[in-house]
């Protein structure tokens, strides 16, 4: 109710922005909830309360999951309202991207000079080089897992993105990557 009241609230005094230049975002990086069915439900509400405050926005919608691809294919489009646009976040994988990075994660912290492009047998060799045991267990999980089915190249981030680009088509709703990026502090 709180967060209702919130998204009312806040929507209510943007509605007096241009709608051109202002869109409202119901949540950045939901995440916590129990399924993602709660946060369909969830989203679809605070969508409806926003709308009313503010008729005019365009309204940015996610699905769970940090607002990552998977979050996105198990999101619900609200069908009803075509004036929403529909955000991913990219920042795959993580245990490039985040190398370095103190929060989120604790496993990331650990991580230094993790190349890309890389294949598995790469990552197990910088895995090996680490002086942190817990970098070299996360990186040695990332060679196994997501290095052994699909080494980490611009082939897989098209895979990956291919995927959220056939969800949007599948549903009719426009798409657009709202996050992406990497830690530069440490990733070479």
């Amino acid at each position: 109710a709180r967060l209702d009241r919130l998204r009312a609230s806040l929507a209510k005094a943007l509605a007096v922005a241009d709608p051109d230049l202002v869109v409202l975002e119901i949540l950045n990086e939901p995440h916590g909830l129990r399924d993602s069915a709660a946060w369909n439900r969830c989203q679809r509400r605070l969508a409806a309360t926003v709308r009313r405050a503010a008729p005019r926005h365009t309204i940015i919608c996610t699905g769970d999951m940090h607002g990552g691809i998977d979050g996105l294919l198990r999101c619900e489009p609200i069908t009803q309202d075509r004036n929403i646009v529909y955000s991913f976040h990219f920042y795959d994988p993580h245990n490039f991207t985040h190398q370095g990075a103190t929060w989120g994660f604790d496993g990331w912290r650990h991580l230094r000079d993790v190349p890309y492009p890389a294949t598995r047998e790469e990552l197990e060799r910088v895995a090996d080089g680490l002086e942190s045991p817990r970098g070299r267990e996360v990186l040695r999980w990332s060679a196994a897992h997501e290095g052994a089915s699909s080494p980490w190249n611009a082939e897989a981030i098209d895979r990956r993105i291919a995927t959220a680009a056939a969800w949007s088509k599948e549903h009719d709703v426009p798409l657009y990557c709202g996050e992406f990026g990497v830690y530069r502090r440490f990733a070479p």
